[in-house]
């Protein structure tokens, strides 16, 4: 009896333990991989402000990074028009990915635009997609990649000159991969 009660126990404690992990916002630190959410006020700057950041313990040789994030904004009443602009970066290098914003390479962007009414923006979304080859960033950036940790950053914000800092929210999932 006493064996069934110690197992039902540890059955529910495994349980608890897995339905919580499985509602967590973020992965961060992970081994290979990592994924983090943000939901509240965007930063107003267009791409040179952090958003969320995913972490990957340590960069490995011979892998490549994959990125993706989606930043959205809520809707937003009596205005034009929102842009949003996001960027992906690992330790601050630019992933590879196609966009060009405002002159800045691998920087993507995109205007919501109001709806029918002309004078409210219902939400919208924008996704970026990017890699990086750690062994070519690591030979243009000796000693930054390769056995050190890895902060993969989705920078942005979403902004309307009417009405300042929007609200809305972001998710970013990085991965390192063999070759």
């Amino acid at each position: 009896m006493k064996s069934i009660n110690s197992l039902a126990v540890l059955s529910l404690l495994a349980t608890l333990l897995f339905v919580s992990s499985a509602d967590a916002a973020s992965t961060s630190p992970g081994k290979n991989s990592a994924y983090e959410s943000f939901s509240g006020a965007l930063p107003s700057t267009g791409g040179a402000t952090t958003v969320v950041t995913a972490v990957i313990s340590k960069g490995k040789a011979k892998r490549v990074l994959e990125a993706s994030a989606t930043l959205s904004v809520d809707g937003v009443a009596g205005t034009i028009g929102i842009n949003l602009a996001a960027a992906l970066l690992a330790n601050g290098v630019p992933l590879q990915g196609p966009g060009t914003y405002s002159n800045v390479p691998n920087h993507h962007a995109q205007t919501c635009y109001e709806d029918e009414s002309g004078l409210d923006v219902e939400g919208c979304t924008l996704t970026i997609t990017g890699w990086l080859d750690l062994d070519a960033a690591e030979l243009a950036n000796p000693g930054v990649f390769i056995g050190q940790q890895i902060n993969v950053t989705l920078s942005g914000g979403g902004f309307n000159a009417i009405v300042g800092n929007v609200s809305g929210s972001a998710t970013l999932g990085a991965r390192m991969e063999k070759k």
